[in-house]
């Protein structure tokens, strides 16, 4: 059984690795700057993964845009065709 006057066993990592904080240590560092700045980042990535799953040929343009003509590689059965700036002759 516990005594009253215990100390609060740490939460967390392991003391010997490095942690070991107790709640109220834990919670004194806790920062509302760093906590928006985390809620805005998986916003921001949730708003993108929804926009490709809703707008594929838009993802896939610009892919195509950022990728480079191979002269005479196979792409879905057809020998490519580059122009001499580098792009695709055709889309297909």
């Amino acid at each position: 059984m516990q005594e009253d006057g215990a100390p609060e066993p740490p939460r967390g990592i392991n003391g010997v690795l490095g942690g070991g904080k107790t709640t109220e240590e834990v919670a004194a560092e806790k920062s509302p700057i760093v906590e928006a700045a985390s809620i805005f980042g998986f916003v921001f990535v949730l708003a993108g993964l929804t926009f490709g799953a809703v707008n594929p040929d838009y993802v896939e343009s610009i892919a195509k845009s950022q990728s480079k003509c191979v002269e005479g590689k196979i792409v879905n059965g057809y020998r490519t065709q580059c122009n001499p700036d580098g792009t695709f002759m055709r889309d297909r």
